[in-house]
């Protein structure tokens, strides 16, 4: 619910908000084969996807915030 909410303030702001909880820990962070959950609007996952694939192997847009 608060993840709903801080996306209502920021976008009402004009900006994005996307949240993007991740799996593999420490081993994974390092070997930059993370699996991310990405919520948000689908328009500013494609932005940031190129970043994210530099931590990321599975990432993967799952809805909204």
């Amino acid at each position: 619910m608060a993840t709903r909410e801080f996306a209502a303030k920021i976008e009402g702001l004009g900006c994005d908000y996307l949240d993007a909880p991740v799996s593999g820990g420490e081993v994974g962070a390092k070997a930059a084969s993370l699996t991310i959950m990405v919520g948000g609007r689908q328009e500013a996952f494609e932005r940031v996807k190129p970043l994210l694939s530099l931590m990321g192997k599975n990432i993967t847009l799952v809805g909204g915030a």
